[in-house]
């Protein structure tokens, strides 16, 4: 039995990579870009005339970036004492600045995959020709003695990088320095952080945007699921007995195509039965095993547990819970090569067993939760392999709310991310997240009523009041559902439960790869596709309007969604709010005239 999945609890004893401050105090890296966007600048060292050359550019920049709440955070090869001496030489007081806690074989560095060695430094043409420029601009090298009274502290050999990382376990920009000397374009810097190209105001598609757009195939209408076929035996019975019933029924009427003579109709009585017995042996031949498509196992309906025992973790617990259980390889970081930034480079390379890191990095689609069942358990806490599928998947969705949902793409149509709801939800820490194990074949009435038990815990979830309560969202993951199978529970029970939501002031979503729903800007963009079967729960908010109102419900309904929303948004403040709701009951006025 699979050990219940816990949110974690939160202490000042954090595990994970470390940096060290100005008075010389760790602090864990990961908080430094959990609730907030990073623009963070790993230098060469503090003596280098490269990094006071970068310095000076990123001291240009920092208006725009802090414009967009982000604020640029230095990490060097070096000690703590140093550090107030170059805020002070740079004039940067109120910057942040860290030194790697290891100089001499910096861990931060190698977490985050930077470069080294004689070939990025005096052996590489390119650092010898910018070394020119940076001396022409004024750029000399010369370090701090720091107490040991070196003046170049740690591992020279080291080059740096630019990551635009957070809120949360999230990397929207990468720059690893190819050679010393090597920054990105300061424009490169500001695109990564607006989200839009300097030049002409366009947006920006970031690279695990992009991913995920041809993962989800979200440009294309999804073909539907094969056909499911009968097998040999069972098609030749339904043949026979299809021919059989043919002649019974040709025998008694005298047509043309029958001779009348007693001789002829005997013979044909003959091969009737002859043709029913074929038909009848066909039907008691057993019936081959059947083949499904793996990950999936055909199996019977399976008890699905109660709402109150799905664990709901938010997006921060999310990550907490996948750190604490050694779960190490998650897409959220893919442009720092799957590095998990919360953990420790040594705890990557030594503490993954093989097998799990393999099947992890093969996995392109989220997996069923005991696809792990064969391989090793997680960490030596009692974790099951299941459970560590099922943050698995839960971190993928991580990954899908920040890189895709809250980013804008040229497919949308329309300014903006792809689901407005989401960056603030994702701000505010109000979304939570669901693994619901069901069995490949659970049955569609109790999956209909476990989802609809769902809705008073949604409604005592905080915040359940104020203005930052119509953020909190409900995602349920439903891993063992074939995708075959998807439009038939998933869509199923979305349309039978929708009507119930409503009446509550509630929305629910269907997700899954052959969601064929097309965007509202643009009609070749489908953007309810995820690689999980999923159901989403939110509030109702006053754009709902048009999904509510839509001709593809009969008119009884759609005047009970109307009456719904009108309720709803009459109840609400603002101008919006209002706006709908007043044109919700002319749309209700007409329809009730039919009815």
């Amino acid at each position: 039995m699979a050990t219940p999945l816990q949110p974690p609890t939160f202490d000042t004893n954090e595990t994970g990579v470390t940096v060290l401050g100005e008075s010389g105090s760790r602090v864990v890296l990961t908080s430094l870009y959990r609730e907030r966007r990073i623009l963070l600048v790993f230098l060469r060292h503090f003596g280098c005339r490269f990094c006071r050359q970068q310095v000076a550019m990123l001291k240009l920049v920092q208006p725009t970036l802090r414009k967009h709440g982000v604020e640029c955070v230095l990490i060097s090869l070096g000690t703590s004492d140093q550090i107030s001496q170059f805020k002070e030489e740079h004039d940067i007081h109120d910057w942040e600045v860290y030194v790697d806690p290891s100089p001499d074989m910096p861990i931060v560095y190698k977490a985050f995959r930077l470069r080294r060695g004689e070939e990025v430094m005096l052996a590489n043409p390119k650092t010898l020709e910018m070394g020119e420029v940076a001396l022409a601009e004024g750029f000399v090298d010369g370090g701090y003695p720091a107490a040991t009274g070196e003046e170049y502290t740690g591992d020279v050999m080291h080059v740096g990088g630019v990551f635009l990382l957070g809120e949360g376990n999230v990397c929207d920009y990468a720059y690893r320095s190819s050679h010393a000397g090597d920054h990105p374009d300061p424009n490169e810097l500001i695109e990564a952080v607006t989200g839009v190209r300097v030049e002409d105001g366009a947006p920006i598609v970031y690279p695990a945007t992009a991913s995920w757009l041809e993962q989800l195939g979200s440009g294309e209408r999804a073909a539907p699921p094969p056909a499911q076929t009968l097998s040999p035996p069972r098609a030749t019975a339904r043949l026979a007995l299809l021919v059989a019933l043919g002649a019974f029924l040709c025998v008694p009427l005298g047509t043309s195509s029958w001779p009348a003579s007693a001789g002829m109709r005997l013979i044909a009585v003959l091969l009737a039965l002859a043709t029913l017995a074929t038909a009848v042996l066909a039907c008691a031949l057993p019936r081959p095993a059947a083949q499904p498509a793996a990950p999936h196992p055909e199996a019977a309906a399976t008890a699905l547990p109660s709402a109150s025992r799905v664990p709901l973790l938010s997006p921060t617990e999310i990550d907490a819970v996948a750190v604490q259980r050694n779960l190490l390889q998650c897409d959220c970081a893919r442009v720092t090569e799957a590095t998990d930034l919360s953990s420790d480079w040594r705890v990557v390379e030594a503490a993954q067993p093989s097998a799990y890191a393999a099947a992890i990095g093969e996995m392109n689609t989220l997996f069923i939760v005991d696809a792990l069942s064969s391989l090793v358990d997680g960490p030596a806490d009692g974790g099951s392999a299941q459970v560590n599928a099922a943050v698995h998947q839960m971190r993928l969705a991580n990954c899908y709310f920040r890189d895709f949902l809250a980013k804008s793409h040229p497919l949308l149509g329309r300014a903006g991310p792809t689901c407005p709801f989401v960056p603030k939800s994702l701000k505010l820490d109000t979304l939570r997240v669901g693994v619901v194990p069901t069995g490949a074949a659970p049955d569609p009435q109790q999956l209909r009523r476990l989802v609809a038990d769902f809705i008073p815990l949604f409604e005592a979830l905080e915040p359940t009041s104020g203005p930052t309560a119509v953020f909190k969202a409900i995602v349920l993951l439903f891993p063992d559902i074939p995708l075959h199978a998807a439009p038939q529970l998933i869509d199923g029970t979305q349309a039978a439960l929708k009507e119930a939501f409503v009446e509550r002031g509630l929305m629910l979503g269907e997700f899954h790869l052959l969601n064929n729903a097309s965007g509202l800007h643009n009609p070749g963009f489908f953007p309810l596709r995820t690689v999980c079967p999923a159901l989403a729960m939110r509030h109702m908010v006053p754009s709902d309007l048009v999904f509510l109102s839509g001709d593809q419900y009969p008119p009884v309904k759609r005047a009970a969604f109307l009456k719904s929303y009108v309720l709803k948004m009459g109840a609400e403040k603002g101008k919006k709010a209002q706006d709908e709701a007043e044109r919700a009951r002319a749309m209700l006025d007409e329809l009730q005239k039919e009815l």
